[in-house]
């Protein structure tokens, strides 16, 4: 008995000869595929276990297999007998994943089916909506690229575009969020985000697309001359303080304010719609490329010194920060003018009560 069952198993097993199989692979979601396994020697049966771990068993080229996710046999899948070929004509999320292809009595050997989904590529936090991204040059920025729903998960390349030739963007440049300082020579440029997917063999998968792009426009304001007028006020006064300033483009008029702080609390806001205000007015006079502001208080009182004045002028995108010009008062009598002083009206009072 034991030599009739080794000899049994050596039978059996020569019977299966080499087990031969297709490569593993990568397809791209959407895309059709196909998997194969084989013996050398023929089989009779053929049996296919998807990701899932449900299983179709072959034993014509007409057997049916109903089981999810989608697969049929190949035209040609027992050609030879030594074949045995499974085709997906769409892949999806269902086939990615581990399958097992048995033959006859042999092993379950595995091959891989790694379905790769192109990610979708968007600019997100730090970008506007529409338009330009604007900037002011030597100011850091911090700006977000966003890649949903691709596999494998990939790696940013940022890009600058200037007059026709393409420049790196060093500053971590492969990571989501770029920490970016745009110069002045980036003015008309166009920025780039590309997502870069790769097989383990570190090739990629995809054709790169274009990526998400944007324009990027030069903006500044600065401040040319700040007066006072009268520039030795006293209280009781009226004080105008006119702000010169260069821009480009030009801000709006709603986009122009002047912030009055008393220590930490915010007291009011001005804005030249509100030329009606019982102590404060602001008015603006523009041209293509020079504006002045004129803040007017209308009554100074000894109080508006311990207040901060600010003139507070806003980019044209959000995502920048306003720019903040201090108005300094100049206050050189802190007591009312003497035809309205108690004092001065009850003087010759006083002395000839004294006497």
């Amino acid at each position: 008995m034991p030599v009739l069952s080794f000899f049994i198993s050596l039978s059996v097993s020569l019977s299966l000869g080499t087990f031969i199989k297709g490569p593993n692979q990568t397809i791209e979601f959407g895309k059709s595929a196909s998997l194969w396994c084989g013996l050398d020697e023929g089989f009779e049966t053929c049996q296919w276990t998807t990701p899932d771990d449900t299983s179709c068993r072959f034993e014509s080229e007409s057997d049916p297999c109903l089981v999810k996710p989608d697969f049929h046999l190949n035209p040609e899948p027992f050609h030879g007998k030594t074949n045995c070929s499974i085709a997906m004509p769409t892949v999806n999320d269902m086939h990615n994943g581990e399958w097992q292809c048995k033959l006859d009595n042999s092993p379950t050997e595995n091959l891989d089916l790694y379905v790769a989904k192109r990610a979708k590529i968007s600019l997100g936090a730090g970008f506007p909506n529409e338009g330009p991204l604007f900037f002011v040059a030597d100011r850091p920025m911090n700006l977000t690229c966003n890649a949903t729903n691709g596999r494998p998960k990939g790696k940013f390349r940022w890009e600058i575009v200037e007059k026709g030739s393409r420049k790196a963007v060093r500053e971590r440049s492969k990571l989501q969020t770029l920490h970016f300082v745009p110069q002045e020579s980036h003015d008309g440029a166009t920025l780039k985000c590309i997502y870069e997917q790769r097989n383990k063999d570190k090739g990629l998968i995809f054709k790169p697309l274009p990526g998400a792009s944007i324009t990027l426009k030069a903006t500044y304001i600065r401040q040319e001359a700040l007066h006072q007028i009268p520039s030795d006020a006293k209280v009781g006064n009226i004080v105008e303080i006119t702000s010169e300033y260069e821009a480009d483009p030009m801000p709006k008029a709603e986009d122009i304010l002047v912030e009055i702080v008393h220590g930490e609390e915010k007291v009011i806001q001005v804005s030249v719609k509100d030329s009606e205000h019982e102590d404060y007015s602001l008015s603006l006079i523009s041209d293509e490329c020079t504006s002045t502001v004129t803040f007017t208080i209308k009554d100074i009182k000894g109080e508006e010194m311990s207040k901060n004045h600010n003139l507070i002028i806003k980019y044209p995108s959000s995502n920048l920060a306003p720019e903040v010009f201090p108005l300094r008062l100049n206050i050189s009598n802190m007591e009312p003018k003497t035809s309205d002083s108690w004092i001065a009206r009850w003087m010759p009072t006083l002395i000839i009560i004294i006497i």
